[in-house]
């Protein structure tokens, strides 16, 4: 808890120039925050195992009416996996969605690996490296401990993954993709919130 909280300090600061000028909500409207990020493998209707990325978002309402809603709200999920090979190299994967607008309670996003990426990286239900991008309207969220792993050791150890995975990610764009793109779009009984789909792939970036 003790080295979380001392990264999260770190992560604070650097984020500091951004969130002066930011913040979770715009006009009155309910603010949102990340409250949990949960990995597992899941197994597909043909008994495919993929990798299952969940982040949980608090949507806090200010009062009644427009004040329950977050418009334009943008979860962007980043992961590294360690490759089993010589070298062990690093791969990186990126994913984004953007809700038209979300009301205020509890919302999940959620994001994939398939079949053949798990195998091949052996990858478990867990993840080690991983940051997520949150914006309200076009604004980026004030910073907060739950948008960050706590594997990382300190905000230098932030800094530098987020530099090598602007660098690297863009190689495996449309590897990790969202649920409206997966075999679990259609499950209307446990569904993510509707996003906005943009013409051409419908990947968010």
């Amino acid at each position: 808890m003790g080295s979380r909280f001392g990264v999260w300090l770190g992560f604070l600061t650097l984020s500091l120039g951004v969130a002066a000028q930011t913040t979770n909500g715009t006009g009155g409207g309910a603010e949102v925050s990340v409250r949990d990020v949960e990995f597992q493998r899941v197994q597909d209707a043909g008994g495919n195992e993929w990798w299952e990325a969940t982040v949980v978002v608090n949507v806090d309402g200010r009062g009644g009416g427009i004040g329950r809603f977050a418009d334009r709200v943008r979860v962007g999920f980043n992961v590294a996996f360690q490759r089993p090979i010589e070298g062990r190299p690093l791969e990186f994967y990126r994913a984004a969605v953007v809700a038209a607008s979300l009301e205020a309670g509890r919302q999940t996003f959620r994001f994939y690996l398939p079949p053949a990426i798990v195998r091949r990286d052996r990858i478990t239900s867990d993840a080690r490296f991983w940051t997520v991008d949150l914006s309200v309207d076009g604004r980026e969220a004030e910073p907060d401990a739950n948008q960050i792993s706590a594997a990382f050791s300190s905000a230098g150890a932030v800094a530098n993954f987020r530099d090598q995975h602007g660098r690297a990610a863009p190689a495996n764009d449309g590897v990790l993709i969202p649920r409206h793109l997966s075999p679990w779009a259609t499950n209307q009984t446990d569904a993510d919130p509707v996003v906005i789909q943009p013409s051409g792939s419908g990947v968010q970036r």
